[in-house]
């Protein structure tokens, strides 16, 4: 609290990043009137999902990073078992397509 640097300066800046995306996405689905489960992904060895929107039995996937110079890629186990129907980066470049 009281902390007021840029927010890439930030050691918790990664989290707070990605909580403002879950809020946003969430708040998009209720003006739309969807009621989609929510879910994250982690398997033992590391390997994640930031949110799993589903809905009708199909996944729309999201990852948050800050920084538009990372990349990330669908995890091969998750895409292997369940019907992913989007995979979706969101960073402080692109955000405003998504909310």
């Amino acid at each position: 609290m009281g902390d007021y640097k840029d927010i890439e300066l930030k050691v918790e800046s990664g989290g707070i990043w990605e909580n403002f995306c879950i809020v946003e996405l969430k708040k998009k689905a209720q003006r739309e009137k969807r009621t989609p489960r929510y879910y994250f992904w982690r398997t033992i060895s590391g390997r994640e999902v930031d949110l799993i929107e589903e809905e009708n039995g199909e996944f729309n996937l999201y990852e948050f990073k800050l920084s538009a110079n990372k990349k990330v890629k669908i995890p091969k186990g998750f895409a292997e078992h369940y019907n992913v129907k989007s995979f979706n980066v969101i960073n402080k470049e692109n955000w405003y397509q998504y909310f």
